[in-house]
């Protein structure tokens, strides 16, 4: 078995991570390493985690950019 850091994660902006066979204790620790203030959004379900990298950061810098 091969553990892995959260921190060594790279999610690509609108990309998705999944992992299979997260037990809810697991997903709970995940959660309260990551916190609140993420730029990701979390999913579970029946042991499978899926983390998706929003473009929330991107759309902010467009728009900015396209009022300029």
């Amino acid at each position: 078995m091969v553990t892995l850091q959260l921190r060594q994660l790279d999610v690509p902006p609108g990309q998705r991570l999944l992992l299979h066979d997260v037990s809810w204790a697991e997903f709970e620790a995940i959660l309260a390493e990551l916190g609140e203030q993420r730029g990701s959004r979390i999913a579970y379900d029946n042991g499978l985690l899926e983390i998706m990298a929003s473009y929330r950061n991107m759309s902010r810098t467009r728009k900015s950019s396209a009022i300029c």
